[in-house]
């Protein structure tokens, strides 16, 4: 597989907390990748960190709806992630806002990621078609759907 080289500008920023926080923190200074890999920890201001963002990686094995992807796509971020049961398939579409990868398949994911940061154009490509689909979640389109559910109702 290709690498980024060690001229590379790109960072890995892991947003939020939890209890593997040391360890993960223990795993980046073995492996020395304190220039490339931050633990960044939770923040109130998604905002500056969606705009700052290129790509955006979910290696979860289990969403439900995940509102995080949902909020990177309406910034225009284009997202690689686990095709898992559902949550990410249901937001990315394949190869337009975002490329799923088997579920668990972690050279796959990195693979994708690889993808997507050496070609440009397929990353801006992505990332305004992420910004067009992630108009189906806004709350007019969602209204309209209820509308249309409850006037089939009666």
């Amino acid at each position: 597989m290709d690498t980024l080289g060690s001229d590379s500008k790109w960072k890995l920023h892991f947003w939020g907390d939890g209890e593997l926080r040391k360890s993960l923190q223990n795993q980046i200074d073995s492996l020395g990748l304190n220039d490339s890999a931050v633990l960044c920890g939770t923040t109130q201001d998604m905002t500056s960190v969606y705009r700052r963002a290129s790509i955006l990686a979910m290696s979860s094995h289990y969403e439900g709806l995940p509102m995080a992807l949902i909020e990177a796509q309406a910034y225009g971020i284009p997202a690689v992630s686990f095709d898992c049961q559902c949550g990410p398939k249901e937001v990315i579409i394949d190869g337009e806002t975002g490329l799923l990868v088997r579920n668990g398949d972690v050279d796959a994911l990195a693979r994708a990621l690889l993808r997507l940061i050496q070609d440009t154009e397929e990353r801006k490509r992505m990332s305004d078609e992420a910004i067009r689909n992630a108009s189906r979640f806004e709350l007019e389109a969602i209204m309209l759907q209820w509308d249309s559910l409850f006037k089939g109702l009666q």
